[in-house]
């Protein structure tokens, strides 16, 4: 089957477009375990299992959404730089719901997962017959052949190379999207349920091993309730159970990005004095057990982007004391997510910037067929007329204001 632009049709009409999400919905449906043996190579379990259910929801949805979004607008062609992790999931939102606004998608697989994006299209294209073009060529020749002749392009990954990509840009009817990671901070109030806060912060960061980028990369504590929630999340830490991403029984599963694994072990190593429980990695079985580490706001391991199963503690004393942390540029730059347990007063604080899930976590509020992101500049944006705009996205909605 060839993978090249001309063997597809790029005159569609709108209701063989819909058809053809309506098949890819029924395909899902009836071969969860062909889709989920693809999956698991580079995810958990229940990572997988999720995604492909958030998937179908968002092709489910993605008829009301165009409809809300879009009046009649139609792209001649869209460029995608596909992350590297929730693979299905960024098919469905980044490349089949936008071919219903674009006669061609074209896009180029992140090197992490090559071979998997490559065969999932495979199972796919024929399925839903849309004009989506995989281009399997580098990254530079990809930008020099697909990128210039697309008015939208959608980028993901860090914030350094999507400024390279978007500094080659050169036509002023062309849209830049960048899709970046945030901090996304959790942060358990004096007024917290403190057994149900553990709950979340768990999922979110134990989410696919900690490999997704809505993990909470600090857990900022009030002191009043900092021992117990650390033993509570200690007590819970030692019940999970790690096991090969395809195991539906395994908590988490060997990390699957190489660099993970020496970045992770270089940071704890490094600061080990914050280590409060775990810290053991296994290097045979690509393991990273469940570590916290514990500080304050005047003593505190360096903050950064955690893919692994990362716990960092960090108590305050007032809520006076985190605005003014959270008020500075590291946090405004990477403003996307938090999450906010028992503080009123905090999560409406952190809404100008974050998108805030309260009482609940960032993965139980996300909606594929809504806006989703905060306006840090680092974390996400859209660059259009030569102007960069942090604000929550949604592609159809880009497409409406800016074509």
């Amino acid at each position: 089957m060839s993978l090249h632009a001309t063997t597809k049709r790029t005159d569609m009409s709108r209701q063989e477009r819909l058809e053809a999400v309506q098949r890819l919905i029924e395909f899902l449906q009836t071969n969860e375990q062909l889709v989920l043996s693809l999956l698991t190579e580079h995810a958990g379990y229940a990572a997988a299992t999720s995604e492909l259910q958030s998937s179908i929801k968002a092709l489910q949805g993605a008829e009301e959404e165009v409809q809300r979004n879009l009046k009649g607008q139609m792209l001649d062609c869209m460029a995608v730089f596909m992350p590297s992790n929730l693979l299905l999931y960024f098919y469905v939102l980044y490349l089949v719901i936008p071919s219903l606004y674009s006669r061609r998608v074209l896009f180029r697989a992140s090197s992490h997962i090559a071979s998997q994006t490559e065969r999932l299209h495979r199972y796919l294209e024929p399925v839903h017959r849309l004009p989506v073009h995989l281009q399997l060529v580098s990254q530079r020749v990809f930008v020099e052949e697909s990128v210039r002749q697309s008015q939208l392009i959608v980028f993901t990954g860090t914030y350094a190379n999507a400024e390279s990509v978007r500094n080659q840009l050169s036509a002023e009817h062309q849209t830049f999207v960048f899709f970046g990671q945030g901090v996304n901070p959790a942060i358990v109030g004096s007024q917290a349920h403190v057994e149900r806060a553990v709950q979340d912060v768990i999922s979110a960061r134990m989410f696919n091993s900690g490999q997704d980028c809505m993990g909470p990369n600090v857990l900022f504590v009030a002191n009043e309730q900092v021992q117990s929630f650390s033993e509570c999340l200690h007590q819970r830490l030692r019940q999970l159970v790690f096991g090969p991403r395809n195991d539906p029984v395994a908590d988490y599963g060997p990390i699957f990005y190489g660099s993970t694994l020496s970045a992770l072990s270089q940071y704890l190593a490094d600061h080990s004095g914050f280590i409060e429980f775990g810290g053991t990695i296994d290097f045979a079985q690509r393991k990273i057990e469940p570590t916290v580490l514990r500080g304050t706001l005047a003593r505190k391991a360096p903050i950064t982007e955690y893919f692994g199963p990362i716990f960092h503690i960090v108590s305050y004393d007032d809520e006076a004391s985190l605005m003014n942390e959270l008020s500075s540029n590291f946090y405004r730059d990477r403003a996307m997510g938090a999450s906010v347990h028992g503080s009123r007063t905090l999560a409406q604080f952190l809404r100008s910037n974050h998108m805030v899930a309260e009482d609940q976590s960032l993965f139980d509020i996300e909606d594929g067929n809504q806006p989703f992101g905060g306006h840090g500049q680092m974390a996400n944006y859209v660059f259009h007329a030569r102007r960069v705009k942090p604000a929550p996205i949604l592609l159809s909605q880009v497409v409406s204001e800016h074509f």
